[in-house]
């Protein structure tokens, strides 16, 4: 064999000198004590290999294959044969092919015509035992070297010259143990391999961050002991990314599912006005607009712009792989409310009087203008309105010869309306029409119950079309219909200072615009009465 006779002269001397030490101690067994079981041996050594120990294994067929070869029993071709046989099952299972077949060989040798039990081979042994048998007929057979059989017959000889057969022999035995295992561990790799397989296959293979040129099926030899890092990249497919722990000597096996990438397109999103939340498919997408969608799948999708103060806007949307859907949205003006404690009356432009917030509370102090406008408003600028409920609480700080109001159908400047007004000290309520400095009443003053004569009162109209019910701290007290009044308006608060009044102030709180009103019904005699809508927010709090 070409790696033995590499070997350093000092190393094979060693194991001589120790098989020579060994097998004098074996000698003088072999003279004092007991007679040995090399039967045993040969079973235990099977069993060994049965149990996968084929370490300890290998020790006993070597003892058992030193007793055989210095006995001159009849079994002894037969059971050099067989140790052989087990001791290339063993080198087969360590994957070490070369000692395998040379221990096949040598147990066709002692018997070629032996029925050897293949039920221990497995699919690797059966080939390495196979080539072996073809190796030894066209080599080592003893036609093929002229000899008939190995014939060991010894008839006689003292007692010494056999004392130094059974050490030459037992030296050999240990010695080619000890060569064996070195040529065992010179054969053993210092490197791993992977085995890369994937679902499909044809993905690039990354190792430790580098591409190796390989795609899936592949094998990657010569890999490093240790954990790695492996990639799969295919397109059309998700990055597949798992650590591989590489052993040496061993083959590792990857079988990667990969997942199909989705198709996707992106949605650009623009509104009127911007700065809306974008839903889709009912999520938060955490982005407002304008604003662009990516990497959404292809298909139709929900989508939602919701905006405080606005009307929520939805639509379906249809998106193509790699193209972008542009949505232009128009919002439209929603409900709201205004308590005023955050001291910031959002949205409200003031026309004439002196307006503030103190407390929570929205104050308008006197008249304006050197008592030359009386009627003082403040008004919701940011939107029309045609069906609605507005609802406002007022008071005033001096109540006599004071009034209150709520204004609706404004037009752009505000400069002309319709009012309800109250006057509380007088339990009496009306509504009028306005135009600059103009008047026009609608419903003269009427007294009715619901109105209280000092602190606060909640002042409520109900808007459909041309059609308009009122209600007084969640009474209904009225319902008018206004002949050629403006299909939709603006809406606002409303205060008259009489002359004299310069130390008066109108208090506002809790002003909130519902797009929810009663279906008005009209009786026989043309009166349109309205069913009691629900209560709008929370009660007075007392404030009555």
């Amino acid at each position: 064999m070409k790696k033995i006779k590499t070997l350093k002269t000092t190393k094979i001397l060693t194991y001589v000198l120790v098989g020579a030490f060994l097998l004098y101690l074996n000698s003088i067994e072999i003279s004092y004590s007991k007679p040995l079981s090399p039967e045993q041996f040969i079973q235990e050594g099977k069993s060994l290999f049965e149990k996968g120990d084929y370490e300890q294994s290998l020790q006993k067929l070597t003892q058992a294959e030193a007793y055989f070869k210095s006995s001159q029993v009849k079994s002894k071709t037969e059971r050099l044969s067989e140790i052989y046989f087990l001791q290339g099952l063993n080198f087969a299972k360590q994957g070490n092919e070369k000692i395998s077949k040379e221990m096949f060989k040598r147990a066709l040798h002692y018997s070629s015509d032996k029925e050897y039990d293949t039920t221990l081979l497995d699919e690797n042994a059966k080939e390495i035992f196979t080539k072996a048998k073809i190796e030894f007929e066209q080599e080592f057979s003893p036609k093929a070297i002229g000899m008939q059989g190995e014939q060991y017959q010894k008839k006689g000889g003292s007692a010494g010259w056999i004392v130094l057969a059974v050490i030459a022999i037992a030296a050999v035995g240990v010695l080619t143990y000890f060569l064996v295992k070195e040529l065992q561990k010179e054969d053993e790799p210092d490197t791993g391999t992977i085995q890369v397989n994937s679902t499909p296959t044809g993905a690039a293979i990354w190792l430790d961050g580098t591409d190796t040129g390989k795609a899936t099926n592949a094998a990657l030899a010569d890999v490093s002991p240790g954990a790695h890092a492996l990639k799969l990249i295919k397109e059309g497919y998700k990055v597949w990314e798992d650590t591989v722990n590489v052993n040496k000597g061993a083959t590792t096996h990857v079988n990667a599912t990969l997942e199909e990438e989705p198709k996707v397109g992106k949605i650009k999103v623009n509104s009127t006005p911007t700065g809306a939340d974008i839903w889709l498919d009912g999520t938060d997408t955490g982005k407002t607009t304008n604003a662009t969608l990516n990497n959404v799948s292809v298909g139709d999708h929900a989508l939602k712009l919701v905006k405080e103060r606005y009307q929520d806007w939805e639509d379906t949307v249809t998106v193509t792989e790699d193209t972008t859907t542009t949505v232009n949205a128009t919002l439209e003006v929603g409900a709201f409310t205004e308590d005023f404690n955050d001291g910031v009356a959002n949205h409200w432009k003031t026309k004439y009087g002196q307006w503030k917030i103190e407390g929570g509370i929205y104050i308008c102090r006197d008249k304006s203008d050197n008592n030359t406008r009386n009627n003082v408003r403040s008004y919701y600028d940011l939107g029309k309105f045609s069906d609605f409920t507005l609802t406002a609480e007022a008071k005033r700080t001096e109540p006599a010869n004071k009034v209150i109001g709520i204004a609706f159908r404004g037009n752009t400047d505000f400069n002309k309306y319709y009012v309800l007004d109250v006057h509380p000290d007088q339990g009496e309520y009306s509504v009028w029409k306005v135009e600059g400095t103009s008047y026009w009443g609608l419903v003269s003053w009427t007294s009715h119950s619901s109105i209280n004569t000092s602190g606060w009162n909640k002042l409520q109209i109900v808007a459909k079309g041309n059609d308009f019910s009122i209600y007084i701290n969640d009474i209904f007290v009225d319902n008018i219909t206004i002949s050629g009044v403006r299909s939709e308006g603006k809406v606002g608060l409303w205060t008259y200072f009489y002359s004299g009044a310069n130390n008066d102030e109108t208090h506002f709180d809790n002003v909130s615009l519902s797009l929810e009103t009663t279906v008005a019904v009209r009786a026989r005699r043309g009166r349109i009465v309205f069913p009691m809508p629900p209560r709008l927010g929370e009660t007075m709090g007392g404030k009555f």
